[in-house]
């Protein structure tokens, strides 16, 4: 059987619904994920002390800030691991056809398409138990956006459809390229001194940035390539394109909070360096007190005030800035009147205002 690259598998090729219901239908399916949910269990206490044994990690004080950190690292490891994996599928049943006919090699790839969901409920896995870990104080960002998520994942198996199964398979894909972001934020709190942190922070926005258009592109591919094909539902491409715009607005806004966290990370490093002192750990220790007690999502960014008790995920902090832009309220305060800016436009970011939203 001949072997070529194609674009057709990701615009033209649709399934009969009974194809993609056979993927959860897979023992092996429910194996894999019965093992993602053992391996990630036990994963987070073995990270937890590992950390334990980073000084800095034990100065951040409160049990609810280093469970931030934890998840940040675990994202990391995992997503790190997964990303070439993922990358693999993704070109395979996206990008390459085996033989004439597209539907056939598409139903050849069933194993294919199980990995791939299965790497998915990896990821939304881990939304669920960071939800069921921040039960103290949960911040209705995080949850709002993660139920979103998992709704969207979900949907793959309430509505097993083709549209369904490649469009939630892209933007599961597209979370791998928030590794770098999470090490950003993770290098921020354990190695804020660090000469390579503002590195990592900067890197993770530009990854972030290039990403997010490709995948709103690959994702329009996916739901529309195949607009008249009969099996193709076009209620559900146009329902699933408009929940990836949503969040790709999100994202995209959200870049300036990493823009402002990589300035603040200067800063520090440069204030450090003026000052010459020898003792470095006193100056980790004194900052990590500092952002411990006044964290970045308590500063007022701009005239944009966020909410928050630690750098949550970036999805998370832009989502209250993009509802505090809309004058949408919070749970239980009214709306109140601002002005649409960049949180980033005034000359210091980190105004000494609270947010008061």
């Amino acid at each position: 059987m001949s072997v070529s690259w194609s674009i057709n598998p990701l615009l033209k090729t649709t399934l009969p619904t009974e194809a993609v219901v056979h993927v959860a239908e897979d023992i092996n399916f429910i194996r894999i994920i019965y093992l993602n949910f053992i391996i990630l269990s036990i994963t987070y206490p073995i990270v937890h002390q590992l950390l334990k044994r980073l000084k800095n990690y034990k100065e951040l004080g409160s049990t609810n800030k280093q469970l931030v950190v934890l998840h940040h690292a675990v994202e990391v490891i995992v997503l790190t691991i997964a990303t070439p994996i993922y990358t693999y599928y993704m070109i395979k049943t996206n990008f390459v056809q085996e033989g004439d006919d597209a539907m056939a090699s598409m139903l050849n790839m069933k194993s294919d398409f199980t990995s791939q969901v299965a790497l998915a409920m990896c990821f939304m896995t881990m939304y669920f138990y960071e939800m069921a870990s921040r039960f103290d104080n949960p911040r209705p960002a995080l949850i709002v956006h993660h139920l979103m998520a998992t709704f969207m994942c979900f949907l793959a198996f309430l509505f097993p459809t083709t549209v369904m199964v490649k469009t939630c398979n892209a933007l599961a894909y597209f979370i791998c390229f928030k590794a770098l972001t999470f090490a950003g934020l993770f290098m921020y709190r354990i190695a804020p001194l660090n000469e390579h942190t503002p590195t990592v922070i900067l890197g993770g926005c530009v990854v972030f940035a290039v990403t997010r258009p490709v995948q709103v592109l690959w994702a329009a591919a996916a739901a529309f390539g195949s607009w008249n094909d009969p099996h193709h539902v076009k209620w559900q491409a146009i329902l699933q394109m408009s929940l990836t715009c949503a969040f790709t607005a999100l994202q995209l806004w959200s870049i300036s909070i990493n823009y402002c966290v990589w300035k603040r990370c200067l800063g520090n490093i440069k204030r450090h360096d003026e000052d010459k002192e020898p003792n470095t750990d006193a100056d980790t220790s004194l900052h990590l007190k500092h952002i411990s007690t006044r964290s970045i999502s308590n500063e007022s960014f701009g005239d944009l005030g966020l909410l928050g008790e630690d750098e949550e995920d970036f999805e998370n902090e832009a989502f209250e800035t993009f509802l505090k832009f809309l004058n949408v309220p919070a749970l239980g305060m009214p709306a109140e009147k601002t002005v649409a800016k960049s949180p980033c436009v005034t000359t210091d970011c980190f105004s000494s205002t609270e947010g008061s939203y």
